[in-house]
């Protein structure tokens, strides 16, 4: 049951992630009248959700949605959809529209290179691989316009990116990894941009600094300027402290404890990755700059080589 005014998450597609609002609704033909925030302003992702002909069936012919929880209450939020691989088209067209006054600036697509959904509905099937087709002849379409970011991004999506945000430097440990190696970032080094998940968010803000510096990985921080109360009991409950105010001197301290790294590697390419020992790597980027990276507790030793507790060694090449 939902109510004008209600709020919705967008699940899939273009607008992924986006929180919107139910403007209007139509319970004789189905539809759904909602709005999303770009830029500040209210716009009208596309003219009427339906939620009877544009959600994702599955094979039972029931709409695919799944409630987010609140982290600190556990109880159910708002109800989600997964919107059709069938209406990417109309979406994408309506979100690039509303950036073409905008220059110099990069279209998220968020979780668009991340999941190939099917759609179930008897009249209009449309499986992954057709997925696959639609969203690659969308970023042929789009991409030569403005700069595309992605979150995490499977390799279909490579060719049309400029930044992959999100992307894990640890793997999960669930099936007995003896230690992580930042494949991503290897891959695309010196092509792309890879961020990772916001650093705040974790405990032990200086060693996920290192690891972002063993993996060139770019650590992104997420913050609020005003109003983050609001947050509190919605999708964005994890945000709900995360005032700039507060903030701004551990962004500035962590760029300034990696600034050595990044002065000396000047932004090329990662060409070797080698863990030494427990938390200790050895890192080599085209330019020929060393960096020895200590995630540990304690100093590590080696031979000449010397690494402080929870910090790195840079040897700058010739």
């Amino acid at each position: 049951e939902y109510n004008v005014g209600d709020t919705i998450r967008i699940i899939n597609g273009p607008f992924a992630e986006q929180i919107s609002v139910i403007e209007t609704i139509d319970e004789e033909k189905g539809l759904v009248t909602i709005k999303t925030v770009i830029f500040g302003r209210e716009q009208g992702i596309f003219d009427g959700l339906s939620v009877r002909t544009q959600v994702i069936r599955n094979r039972l012919q029931e709409y695919v949605k799944y409630s987010v929880l609140d982290p600190a209450t556990q109880k159910s939020l708002t109800e989600s959809y997964y919107v059709s691989p069938s209406c990417y088209d109309d979406m994408l067209k309506n979100l690039m529209q509303g950036f073409n006054k905008y220059t110099d600036v990069r279209v998220d697509l968020g979780k668009m290179g991340m999941s190939l959904n099917s759609d179930f509905r008897r009249d209009k099937g449309i499986n992954r691989t057709q997925t696959l087709t639609i969203i690659t002849e969308l970023l042929n379409q789009y991409h030569n316009n403005k700069a595309l970011s992605f979150e995490g991004a499977n390799a279909y999506v490579l060719p049309y990116a400029t930044v992959l945000k999100n992307v894990p430097y640890e793997c999960t440990g669930y099936v007995g990894e003896t230690y992580s190696i930042p494949f991503v970032q290897l891959v695309v080094s010196g092509s792309l941009e890879c961020s990772s998940e916001p650093i705040n968010l974790m405990s032990n803000t200086k060693e996920q600094l290192l690891y972002c510096l063993q993996s060139g990985t770019v650590p992104t921080f997420v913050v609020a300027y005003d109003n983050v109360n609001s947050f509190k009991h919605t999708n964005f409950t994890q945000y709900y402290s995360l005032y700039f105010s507060i903030l701004k001197d551990d962004i500035v301290g962590a760029y300034e404890f990696m600034e050595e790294a990044y002065s000396a590697t000047e932004g090329g390419r990662l060409v070797s990755h080698t863990r030494i020992s427990e938390n200790v790597y050895y890192t080599v980027w085209e330019n020929g700059t060393e960096i020895y990276l200590n995630i540990n507790d304690e100093s590590w030793t080696n031979g000449s080589v010397t690494v402080a507790p929870q910090s790195y060694l840079v040897i700058k090449g010739v």
